[in-house]
């Protein structure tokens, strides 16, 4: 998921992906510990990436 994230392109439209990309890569969802409050609880900033 991570390397389709890396390659997929969009062009004229902002996009989420790299939301997704801090998500996949942080060790709350690396440790199966991630919820749907995620972003709520934690915010997308806060995670490395």
């Amino acid at each position: 998921m991570q390397r389709a994230l890396d390659e997929f392109t969009i062009v004229g439209v902002t996009t989420n992906i790299g939301a997704h990309k801090k998500i996949l890569g942080s060790d709350l969802f690396r440790a199966g510990q991630v919820t749907t409050h995620l972003i709520d609880t934690v915010g997308v900033d806060a995670l490395a990436g």
